[in-house]
């Protein structure tokens, strides 16, 4: 028996749990020995202050153009290096390449003939379907994580551009507000006031390794009217998976 699956980018939204913490000498936070916990925070704060800029939201732009039948096997797809070259001169020529967007991944995407009649799932063929090059969003070089404001290209044989998604908006300065402290944020992250709530009921431990003050962008029609500072924790839960977790970062 075989099957065919297409290695794929799969976004897991991982739930929340209790977190229990230790300042060190270094201003980092580790897990405190002996409880049971499900995140351990090993990363250094960063610089305090006590406001930040925020932004209001004047619009929004959505582009999507897609060849049919994308996900097929392919034999001349580009390099990483050839794509990333290929798309941002495609980008700029079509004027959709924004001064403060940054090139965040680039990706050989393959479609696997998977042989399972052993008991045991064996590459029996590796076929390339296209690369994907995708650009995120920095305000200022400030951080802006979340499902908005992104760039993805994609590219078939010889370098033909097949897939093109943009969401991006426009902002202007509107002031400053007064942001929580990192240990406030601890907290809050541990009670489960994120941003976007978790789905299902798993609780796999994670280990966070990285913590910003940045911005958070909602996906594409909600609305969103300003762009306010969020504490963002980024780490590694216990299956290898990439976790991105926001707090809101706004003192009430």
């Amino acid at each position: 028996m075989k099957k065919i699956a297409l290695s794929m980018l799969i976004i897991f939204v991982l739930a929340i749990g209790a977190i229990n913490y230790i300042p060190d000498a270094e201003g980092t936070v580790s897990k405190e020995l002996g409880l049971d916990t499900d995140f351990v925070i090993n990363a250094q704060f960063p610089e305090e202050v006590s406001s930040f800029p925020y932004y209001k939201v004047l619009s929004e732009e959505n582009v999507h153009e897609s060849q049919s039948n994308i996900l097929k096997a392919r034999e001349a797809v580009p390099s990483e290096d050839e794509a990333t070259k290929v798309v941002h001169d495609y980008l700029l020529k079509k004027g959709q390449l924004p001064e403060d967007s940054y090139l965040s991944d680039v990706e050989v995407l393959y479609l696997k003939t998977i042989n399972t009649s052993t008991g045991q799932d064996i590459v029996e063929k590796k076929e390339p379907v296209l690369v994907e090059v995708s650009y995120n969003r920095q305000i200022n070089g400030v951080p802006v994580v979340g499902p908005g404001d992104s760039i993805t290209v994609s590219l078939g044989d010889d370098g033909e551009i097949i897939y093109f998604f943009k969401t991006w908006r426009e902002l202007e300065i509107a002031g400053e507000v007064t942001i929580i402290d990192a240990n406030t944020a601890i907290k809050n992250l541990q009670e489960g006031k994120t941003i976007q709530k978790p789905a299902g009921s798993e609780r796999p431990i994670v280990e966070i390794n990285d913590i910003k003050i940045g911005y958070f962008s909602d996906v594409t029609g909600s609305n969103q009217d300003f762009y306010k500072p969020v504490w963002i924790f980024k780490g590694i839960d216990d299956r290898g998976y990439e976790v991105v977790k926001c707090v809101d970062g706004v003192a009430k």
